[in-house]
């Protein structure tokens, strides 16, 4: 019996033609960096977004989204045992994409000017990220400035991550208006995320 309602709604899905809509996301992050280093991140993120509906009421979405972040550290004084003093400043930026794939519920027929809805998915994620670092070392006996400037770039490897959120998608004509509180728990320990959206679609 499971096998064959597997079946009719296999079927059902291959009868319907698939509904595609288009738009674009922007929004801010609701939670910051809680360290003791400077938080220099973007609060802004944007990207596209494509939704395709094959069985009503769900439909799944898929939400790119770029965000920049950084932090910096410093100066700060360090005075080793040789009496050199030295000032030492670090600063990070940040480049990621994310990539979340979401499945959605809408509680009215598609029909009705506003729908709420919930959705659950994972998100996918990867950064490019530049650390510099400077320090400034002082000679106290010639009272000399040496500068010294390190630079490193590189990938880190995908983050993988689980999705919730929820909203209510206004249509205006073929104009839909989607505000969207979205909440992304990151494998990594102690990392969480909150996002409000907001994504114009047709």
């Amino acid at each position: 019996m499971p096998c064959l309602l597997l079946l009719l709604g296999v079927l059902r899905l291959g009868a319907q033609t698939p509904r595609f809509e288009f738009g674009v996301t922007g929004g801010v992050a609701l939670n910051k960096r809680t360290q003791i280093v400077r938080d220099e991140s973007r609060r802004y993120t944007f990207g596209p977004v494509v939704e395709v509906s094959l069985v009503k009421p769900i439909t799944v979405y898929v939400n790119p989204l770029y965000r920049r972040s950084g932090w910096s550290f410093g100066p700060t004084e360090i005075v080793p045992a040789a009496g050199q003093l030295i000032l030492d400043t670090v600063r990070s930026r940040s480049h990621s994409l994310e990539l979340p794939v979401i499945g959605k519920y809408s509680f009215r027929n598609t029909s009705r000017r506003w729908r709420p809805f919930v959705g659950s998915g994972f998100s996918f994620r990867t950064a490019w990220i530049t650390s510099e670092n400077r320090v400034i070392a002082r000679d106290p006996e010639t009272n000399a400035l040496r500068i010294m400037d390190s630079k490193h770039s590189g990938r880190t490897g995908t983050d993988n991550g689980v999705v919730v959120s929820t909203g209510i998608a206004f249509r205006h004509g073929r104009i839909q208006f989607v505000p969207e509180l979205r909440y992304t728990r990151w494998s990594n320990p102690n990392r969480h995320q909150g996002d409000f959206l907001f994504s114009i679609r047709f």
